[in-house]
């Protein structure tokens, strides 16, 4: 500890001082600097990049009958801080990589999917829009190259999210299919 005079100030009291300062002046600059553009240069998540062909994942892939993949590789397992359950991927006719679909798991009730938002937002700005029912949450990131959805619900005393990473076309793709489903 130190001891001047007037000045006394311990050591967890500096760090918090120091941390307080940081927040000021570094967190508002970096904030207003994320946008959806950045959606559009991520092209995609992490390693699966939109225009990659299967062959890039050889035998990582486990076909699925709705014509989707099941990534089961170990070289993806976190989005945006929370353990990833599963993830699939999805091919255009060209066989290049159009779709991202992510499972996570165990976000604590609305306020913990709310704050998985904020989370994506400090890396894609905010959302375009948002749709909110008791036991669902939705959230959009739409760029020109690359659309996001963060889809929620309630899964007793937790909830359980996905996230989507669709080119424009697999975008309408699925919302084609949905909209046949209902």
């Amino acid at each position: 500890m130190l001891q001047r005079g007037y000045l006394y100030c311990s050591n967890a009291a500096l760090m918090r001082y120091l941390l307080f300062i940081a927040i000021i002046f570094i967190f508002p600059s970096s904030s207003r600097g994320q946008s959806i553009d950045k959606l559009d240069k991520a092209n995609g998540f992490k390693e699966f990049k939109f225009g990659k062909t299967k062959e890039r994942w050889d035998g990582e892939l486990k076909a699925l009958k709705n014509g989707a993949y099941r990534y089961t590789g170990k070289n993806a397992l976190a989005a945006f801080g929370s353990s990833i359950h599963k993830i699939y991927l999805k091919f255009d006719t060209a066989g290049q990589l159009s779709g991202v679909y992510i499972s996570v798991q165990g976000l604590i009730g609305k306020s913990g999917v709310k704050n998985y938002k904020r989370i994506i937002s400090l890396a894609y700005g905010k959302e375009n829009k948002e749709e909110e029912k008791d036991d669902a949450l939705t959230y959009y990131w739409h760029a020109s190259k690359v659309n996001l959805v963060l889809y929620s619900w309630a899964a007793g005393s937790t909830w359980d999210a996905e996230l989507h990473f669709t080119n424009p076309e697999q975008y309408a793709a699925d919302n084609k299919q949905a909209a046949g489903k209902e």
